[in-house]
């Protein structure tokens, strides 16, 4: 009688982690995205995650950035008041950035989709602008950020600047979701959208 009870206590004392054995076997994978979504989610500071991939991006322009052509689109009248407004733009971000960093990041990144679709506008002109780059399904027209990268990168925009705007496209979206996201990395995601822009606007000034 002493040895069932002595048996029974250690199938007690197995039992649980015998089933969070099982479990994490069998939902391996499920457990594995729970745990990268909740470390992308739970960092304080905006997600250290998160603020890794911003830096790289920030730091892949830093070391273009004195690779840019300077005979930048002002010397016409209306393309100096564009990149005037630009900066302007982006200024305000900065300073959102510091009690708003969501709001900054959303604000520059929606900046540069209008800068695609302007550029796309003015250097299919004769194409009808930027709707000979949407698609048509069941007699709609649609047009999204992909299609107006391709269709720059088509123009000469190198492959470089158009991959960096799709990366920080998807980091955008990555911020979408989360809870926090620190002044710092907002500041910095501002900053490498800042420079894009003014790489869309030598693109359009060179034809």
């Amino acid at each position: 009688m002493e040895i069932a009870k002595v048996v029974l206590d250690y199938i007690k004392v197995l039992v649980w982690p015998g089933l969070m054995l099982f479990t994490l076997l069998r939902y391996r994978r499920n457990v594995a995205g729970l745990i990268d979504r909740t470390r992308a989610l739970s960092t304080p500071a905006g997600s250290l995650e998160f603020a890794e991939e911003v830096r790289e991006l920030r730091e892949t322009v830093e070391s273009h950035e004195g690779e840019r052509d300077q005979g930048s689109p002002e010397g016409e009248p209306a393309a100096a008041a564009q990149a005037q407004a630009d900066r302007t733009a982006y200024d305000i971000y900065r300073d959102i950035a510091t009690t708003a960093p969501e709001a900054a990041v959303m604000g520059a990144w929606l900046h540069v989709e209008k800068k695609l679709k302007d550029a796309a506008d003015r250097l299919y002109a004769d194409e009808g602008g930027a709707n000979a780059l949407s698609v048509s399904t069941s007699g709609i027209r649609t047009l999204n950020t992909r299609m107006l990268l391709r269709g720059l990168e088509r123009k000469g925009w190198e492959k470089e600047w158009v991959e960096i705007a799709n990366d920080l496209r998807r980091v955008r979206n990555h911020a979408a979701h989360q809870t926090s996201i620190s002044p710092v990395t907002a500041r910095e995601y501002v900053e490498s959208c800042e420079f894009l822009v003014l790489t869309i606007d030598d693109l359009v000034s060179g034809h």
